[in-house]
């Protein structure tokens, strides 16, 4: 653009770096002027100073300083923990800049719904990179053109060990709540909480647009036992655009299961597999992209500036198609009757730190093949726990 776009980031330790790398590469700054970031962190890391200022950029500890002290600013990107995202985003708007706000957008449906009465949704964009995806956006292009005939289903399986380290990062990892404010971390709102978006989006009627559930079923579990939230979760239900929906997340595990999503209809199926990277169908078309993941945040960040440029009508995910994603999640640990422990008996804790389940991937993958919940299973003796397998009808 011959007019970047002059942008802060709230939040540079942790994720941040993504977010850095993104705006000051060199393809990121035909986009982005990038001036300043704010961040607790600054008054205890040294390293992290000194390399802000080699670079030339300015620092703050606390973000409201630094939107004060920026009046120059257009734009900002939010990566900061998931607790404090609303009241940041609150700020920020009141300060009338374009929003790059990290995935997951707030916890709760509520938060949301409040976020989005303030009428200013049109300067928001929420960072779930795959959206932007090359292998995402072709099959959603061909669903539109009918290869698959009717959408009957969609569903989604990635198994992403996390270690000790992982629950250890922050204060808030592995918590429904903290400090006071909802956080819902876990696989399904938080590391893999891509995969429930992207289905809202392949589900979506048209190519930008996204659909939300009609009616949801879940189980959520908490294999690792000092964790007050989850690291297991089984998402269930139907779109309003009529297909239905299945997913499988999950973190404890010994061995990686790349993600993938697959599509199915009356006519044939598309599988993006790979972690994202590749994508075929049933028509023999088959395409791997060895850098997907580094090109998808930068078409995102790319995308967000030509959307603050007026450029583009609105970015690849609104604050408003964030919902689907939201009542799926939310909806589905209603429908869980809360987050069900597994006993010690059935888990195992390995040398490396992480918690995993004895068969665990067996159980995991023969959920997603037969779109169960695992208690249909008879999983684990979890027949004998009081788990929830109501449906919930969901409206706005």
């Amino acid at each position: 653009m011959d007019n970047p776009i002059r942008v802060a980031q709230i939040g540079a330790g942790g994720f941040g770096y993504r977010h850095f790398d993104c705006l000051t590469a060199p393809c990121g700054r035909q986009f982005f002027d990038f001036c300043a970031a704010a961040d607790p962190v600054f008054a205890s890391d040294h390293s992290l100073r000194r390399k802000y200022e080699k670079a030339g950029y300015r620092y703050y500890e606390d973000f409201k300083a630094m939107l004060v002290n920026e009046p120059s600013l257009e734009a900002v990107t939010i990566v900061a923990p998931i607790h404090l995202h609303e009241d940041i985003l609150r700020e920020c708007l009141r300060h009338d800049l374009y929003i790059y706000l990290e995935k997951p957008p707030v916890p709760r449906i509520e938060q949301l719904n409040n976020l989005l009465m303030l009428n200013n949704q049109e300067k928001v964009a929420v960072g779930f990179q795959w959206i932007a995806s090359h292998p995402l956006q072709q099959a959603k292009r061909w669903v539109l053109e009918g290869r698959l005939g009717r959408l009957e289903s969609l569903r989604a399986l990635a198994a992403w060990p996390r270690k000790d380290d992982y629950y250890q990062r922050n204060d808030w990892a592995g918590k429904m709540e903290y400090d006071g404010a909802p956080v819902f971390d876990g696989p399904a709102t938080n590391a893999l909480a891509h995969l429930v978006h992207n289905i809202m989006f392949l589900g979506g009627d048209k190519l930008n647009s996204f659909t939300e559930p009609s009616s949801c079923e879940g189980e959520y579990y908490r294999v690792r036992p000092e964790i007050d939230s989850y690291d297991l979760a089984v998402l269930r239900g139907t779109l309003e655009t009529g297909p239905s929906y299945h997913a499988v997340l999950t973190h404890a595990c010994e061995e990686t299961i790349p993600f993938f999503v697959e599509m199915t209809g009356t006519r044939g199926w598309i599988r993006i597999g790979s972690d994202g990277c590749s994508l075929e169908s049933s028509w023999g078309e088959h395409h791997f992209y060895a850098n997907e993941v580094d090109d998808s945040y930068h078409l995102n960040f790319s995308d967000f500036a030509l959307f603050s440029r007026g450029l583009k009508q609105h970015p690849h995910t609104r604050l408003l198609d964030s919902k689907g994603y939201l009542k799926a999640v939310c909806g589905g640990l209603s429908a869980s009757g809360g987050i069900h422990t597994v006993s010690t008996k059935w888990t195992e804790k390995l040398k490396d730190g992480s918690y995993i389940i004895q068969d665990g991937a067996d159980y995991f993958i023969r959920a997603s093949k037969e779109r169960k919940l695992l208690s249909e299973l008879g999983w684990l003796g979890m027949e004998e726990e009081n788990t929830c397998t109501s449906t919930i009808s969901l409206g706005d």
